[in-house]
């Protein structure tokens, strides 16, 4: 904690819940704090929160995760992020935190990124593209799929099966999954007997590798 005290920024990776399900994240901490408030950033497997005057402030959420689950889910209150820098940052973008995450800051590296969506007209979705600074644009899964030699397989958990058969022929592409096995109680969809590679790897047999994050 010595070195803590002395950041000028701290980030915390932890599961957002012990293994009994209960809150990391609470109102008021029962240890000793040798290191007040140089956590300035925290991510857990649901989320990625800001540490601000206000309180947490929540910047992403997993695929599939919606702000009302995660703060049944926390034990301390959540506000969505605001900061100048990204005013209108939203938690839950129409086409994904995570994937329009992901997306935008491979195009701002100069990548060329086209985000598969099922509405292109959808508002969310546009207002990300508008907020990307690089080539980045939509078409359906199937045209943006079909064209691509990277496929990022960024939905909820249980539209796996659905978006990979909407994208179609899959052969020779390199398929990323970066979606989390829970379902909506947050509990554990697979990895008893299977585990979500698995099943991806199935669904898309002919892809040149499934892997996640």
């Amino acid at each position: 904690m010595d070195l803590a005290a002395g950041a000028r920024q701290v980030w915390v990776l932890m599961e957002h819940q012990t293994k009994s399900g209960e809150s990391r994240l609470v109102r008021r901490c029962t240890y000793p704090l040798t290191a007040l408030g140089a956590v300035k950033r925290i991510y857990t497997n649901l989320a990625v929160l800001g540490v601000t005057e206000q309180g947490f402030a929540v910047r992403e959420m997993a695929p599939g995760m919606t702000f009302e689950v995660l703060q049944k889910n926390t034990d301390a209150p959540l506000h969505p992020q605001r900061t100048k820098e990204n005013p209108n940052e939203n938690c839950d973008h129409g086409a994904g935190s995570v994937g329009g995450t992901l997306g935008r800051r491979w195009a701002e590296l100069g990548h060329s990124v086209c985000f598969g969506v099922r509405d292109v007209a959808n508002a969310d979705a546009k207002a990300l593209i508008g907020r990307i600074k690089g080539d980045a644009r939509l078409a359906s899964v199937g045209d943006a799929a079909r064209d691509a030699d990277v496929v990022v397989l960024a939905t909820p958990y249980q539209a796996n099966s659905a978006a990979i058969a909407e994208a179609g022929n899959l052969s020779g592409k390199i398929l990323i999954d970066v979606t989390n096995p829970v379902g909506a109680d947050l509990t554990l969809a697979v990895g008893f007997n299977t585990s979500d590679a698995e099943q991806v790897a199935k669904l898309a047999p002919r892809a040149r590798g499934s892997t996640r994050r």
